[in-house]
């Protein structure tokens, strides 16, 4: 059995940011009350619902489940699982797994710091005058929106001083995460596999750091172009040609075309 897990924004859903100029083929798939925010392909989400009926898919995000409520395309789809909150969250049918969130909740209460001591350890070393704004999204992870791109070293500093007390540091573009290092996505994506989905051959996409075990770690990976971590050399994982919108739709065509093959294999080097 063939599963797809797939991260949504920035690998099969985009900003308007990403829109391709005169690109006539583009779509709506979220809107949050009068404003338009995410964009598909009009191919790419016909493939994505026609993949649904065919193998399981799972979409993986950092999201809660009001944001991930807002898109409309994850409506149209017959899915069984979804993964939220970075892998946080298990959603069986629409139900939280209650095994998983058990095992979140006993790690969470080990942290050799709380989620308060955490933020106020990285406001302590980067002041608050940097950042726009910060949430506590899910009550799993902390979601820091930024001014601008923050210097790398002192970021990678903090994060060993995190990883001591059971915390990760991720910055993707001007957002900074501040979570548990056992909430990733690539633990559900296990967990999932051993509990629902045995003997199955796995296939995922993901464009950041967030997702970087999950792709690494499956039969086969796909990372866009314009990804955080395009590029990376794993003999498995494979980068898009096109960027954007395009390739979105250049994943979800890899993916069909594996749904059709028995072996389910791709050949290639880094590119398709």
């Amino acid at each position: 059995m063939l599963v797809f897990a797939t991260d949504l924004d920035r690998t099969i859903i985009f900003s308007k940011s990403f829109l391709p100029a005169g690109c006539a083929d583009v779509t709506l798939v979220e809107r949050k009350q009068s404003e338009s925010i995410a964009y598909m392909t009009g191919a790419a989400r016909g493939l994505l619902k026609k993949l649904a009926r065919i193998i399981t898919v799972v979409p993986v995000t950092t999201r809660n489940r009001e944001e991930y409520d807002r898109i409309s395309v994850l409506q149209e789809i017959d899915y069984k699982y979804c993964i939220l909150n970075n892998g946080g969250r298990i959603y069986i049918n629409g139900t939280e797994d209650p095994t998983w969130k058990e095992i979140i909740a006993r790690k969470t209460a080990a942290l050799g710091k709380t989620y308060d001591q955490i933020l106020q350890e990285f406001l302590k070393v980067f002041g608050s005058d940097e950042l726009r704004r910060y949430k506590l999204s899910g009550d799993l992870l902390w979601v820091l929106s930024v001014k601008d791109y923050f210097p790398a070293d002192r970021l990678e500093c903090f994060r060993q001083y995190a990883k001591d007390y059971g915390w990760n540091v991720a910055a993707t573009g001007k957002k900074i995460y501040l979570l548990p290092l056992f909430i990733n996505k690539r633990a559900a994506v296990v967990y999932l596999q051993n509990t629902y989905l045995a003997d199955v051959r796995l296939v995922s996409a993901g464009d950041s750091i967030l997702d970087q075990d999950m792709v690494t770690g499956a039969d086969i990976g796909f990372i866009p172009r314009h990804g955080d971590i395009a590029g990376l050399k794993r003999s498995n994982v494979f980068t898009t040609v096109n960027t954007g919108l395009p390739a979105g739709e250049e994943i979800l065509e890899n993916v069909m075309a594996m749904a059709g093959r028995k072996e389910g294999c791709l050949i290639g080097d880094d590119t398709f």
